[in-house]
């Protein structure tokens, strides 16, 4: 259940089946989401408070294009899949502006911190889900770059429930990652300039991710909260 604030009314929020497996994620997905905005302070009642900004905003937009892209990209008879890719990069269009809009005017939240790199995350898994289950790049190398996300979010979660928050700091070897992860989706989608190409730049991005992995936790913020989560 949840409540609306600003009026009286509860309802109760029925998860929407897909006919694509990955889809079923997003039955858990929004209301963890929507808990962590209440409880990090994105979302709040209307009478007073911080209330959702437009950096929230982008990264919750980003979240709701996941479904947008497995759609495009399985309902797109062409095989360079153009609709998904344009998705791909207005998401990564969303990306970019909720973190300069955030810096710029100072409109940084704990939620954001947190939810824009689990935004991140998510988009990736699918988009590598789609180019393994279509046979263009090898199980193997998407699956280093899904397990070194796994990994960060089964950590994010083991300091959560510990009744803390590990909040990564961005830098530039994590921008430029995730360039180099666009241009070489980019790359194997339209098989441009050759689909070997497009292998080969993402096994660099794959050796560019630990590495900034690495440089993550070791500027990685634990911050204590009031009590523990069980």
């Amino acid at each position: 259940m949840f409540t609306v604030y600003g009026g009286t009314a509860s309802s109760r929020v029925s998860p929407i089946r897909s006919p694509f497996p990955i889809y079923y994620t997003t039955d858990i997905m929004f209301p963890v989401l929507w808990h962590a905005f209440k409880r990090y302070g994105a979302v709040t009642p209307w009478r007073g408070g911080e209330t959702l900004n437009l950096p929230n905003l982008l990264t919750l937009l980003r979240l709701l294009l996941i479904p947008c892209y497995l759609w495009a990209f399985y309902a797109t008879v062409s095989p360079h899949k153009v609709l998904a890719l344009f998705v791909l990069l207005f998401a990564g269009l969303t990306d970019v502006l909720d973190g300069y809009i955030a810096r710029t005017y100072k409109l940084e939240t704990y939620a954001g911190q947190l939810l824009d790199p689990l935004a991140d995350k998510l988009m990736m898994v699918a988009v590598l889900f789609t180019l393994i289950d279509s046979d263009r790049v090898p199980w193997v190398q998407a699956g280093l770059l899904v397990l070194r996300d796994v990994l960060m979010i089964i950590g994010a979660a083991f300091f959560y429930f510990q009744g803390k928050r590990a909040v990564p700091k961005a830098n530039i070897w994590g921008k430029m990652t995730t360039l180099c992860y666009y241009i070489g989706i980019c790359s194997i989608i339209l098989a441009w300039p050759s689909d070997m190409a497009g292998e080969l730049f993402l096994w660099f991005t794959v050796a560019l991710s630990y590495i900034t992995t690495v440089l993550y936790v070791r500027s990685m913020e634990i911050i204590t909260i009031r009590r523990r989560v069980y």
